[in-house]
């Protein structure tokens, strides 16, 4: 499957959404919670010393196949804004429908399915437009140019856009290098350095003093 081919479809499903919807800010941040719950049933829980986020379900009530959506709460509120628009993603049938456009045979395999919702998720909390946008504003404001970048001034610009759209920090160093601000080679870089980088996301979360800190 032609992957620019698949991006391109789910953003022409994005806004046929936010027709839908009625979404008008480009930052959809935690009004998710509000969008999911229009589509579903969300179910809010903590539970500790697990890994998922959340997931969806489909039951029977009163013979009438339903959507549920759980969210793990003991997460931080970035991780369960990106797991509700994951979840969304399953709600909307993102990836059947992006078949659909592209005259693919479906059902498809689960890691495919998981990588076009999850793209779906990034297309969606962070439109490519409002990333590049926020991207430049807070290049001027730390000084940075883009010929020459620090490595602690593009881990303070990945927390900036975290704060932005409320989202996690994976799934934005991802998103600056769908988008083309980072390449390929300073991606894979940065995700060598896991222990600096998270030793630095920590310092520059608490010096915003941000809600997701």
């Amino acid at each position: 499957m032609d992957w620019n081919a698949v991006v391109i479809a789910i953003n022409t499903i994005i806004n046929d959404i936010r027709k839908e919807q009625v979404l008008q800010n480009d930052a959809i941040r935690d009004d998710i919670f509000s969008i999911l719950e229009k589509n579903c049933t969300v179910l809010y829980y903590p539970l500790q010393n697990e890994k998922n986020r959340g997931f969806h379900v489909k039951r029977i009530v009163n013979d009438k196949l339903e959507d549920f959506v759980f969210i793990n709460t003991d997460k931080s509120i970035d991780e369960q804004i990106f797991a509700a628009a994951h979840e969304f993603g399953h709600i909307v049938d993102v990836a059947h429908r992006v078949c659909e456009k592209l005259g693919e045979s479906y059902p498809i395999e689960n890691k495919l399915e998981e990588d076009i919702t999850d793209r779906f998720a990034a297309e969606l909390l962070m439109p490519k437009e409002a990333v590049l946008a926020m991207c430049i504003e807070h290049m001027k404001e730390l000084n940075i140019k883009a010929s020459s970048v620090r490595f602690e001034q593009l881990i303070k610009l990945i927390v900036m856009l975290m704060n932005d759209f409320m989202v996690p920090y994976e799934a934005v160093r991802k998103r600056m290098n769908e988008v083309g601000i980072i390449d390929d080679n300073i991606s894979n870089q940065i995700v060598l350095e896991q222990e600096q980088v998270a030793l630095f996301v920590d310092i520059f979360r608490r010096d915003q003093n941000s809600y997701i800190g």
